[in-house]
């Protein structure tokens, strides 16, 4: 069963239409809101932008670059979104990929709990590197807590992504960039712990 629910949310319409069902717009706006904090004219980088579904949450006048691995995901996020920002098929975590610099913010919502963890510090280190001096790079995932609920625990656990990871495991895998963690639990409409990465380039 979770094998099959993971092969149907690789069809982008139906992964849209499960995270509308879950609340994930809410998640976006808070995310934005309170954590990339953009404002007029920033340049963005999102990193496994998977649809596009974050470009309406963000102002207008940024600029924005997204890059993801997946073809239909691009192609869907070009034809929704293509006015408004730039979307590149493309690995992230390969430095050889040509994505720009001086980015104001760097995001990534939902992406590291995708990949193991040499791929998820490669792409961190990547992201960081493309931001301007005093930059941020923020990330958000799925998380398992000491004392998280079994329900929580089960969903996450059935998500997706094969590499879900504490807040310290999560601290790990930015290395020498010690980010700031934060733990919500009130993002979505199902019981469902998430951390919040925040790092700022030097």
């Amino acid at each position: 069963m979770i094998a099959l629910a993971r092969r149907v949310l690789a069809i982008p319409a139906l992964f849209n239409a499960y995270q509308a069902a879950v609340g994930a717009n809410h998640a976006k706006s808070v995310f934005v809101n309170e954590w990339i904090r953009p404002i007029q004219g920033d340049c963005l980088l999102d990193i496994g932008c998977g649809t596009g579904a974050i470009i309406p949450f963000l102002p207008t006048d940024t600029h924005v670059t997204g890059v993801d691995i997946n073809a239909a995901y691009v192609a869907t996020a070009r034809k929704s979104h293509g006015k408004r920002a730039r979307f590149i098929l493309g690995d992230a975590s390969d430095p050889s990929v040509d994505l720009g610099e001086n980015y104001d913010v760097a995001y990534a919502f939902g992406v590291l709990h995708h990949i193991p963890d040499l791929l998820a510090s490669s792409l961190i280190s990547g992201a960081i590197k493309r931001l301007r001096p005093g930059g941020r790079f923020v990330s958000i995932d799925p998380t398992l807590v000491l004392g998280q609920g079994a329900v929580s625990r089960y969903i996450v656990k059935s998500d997706r992504g094969q590499h879900v990871r504490s807040p310290e495991q999560i601290r790990a895998v930015f290395g020498a960039t010690d980010p700031t963690l934060t733990v919500r639990t009130d993002l979505l409409r199902i019981p469902f712990a998430q951390v919040v990465a925040v790092a700022i380039k030097g």
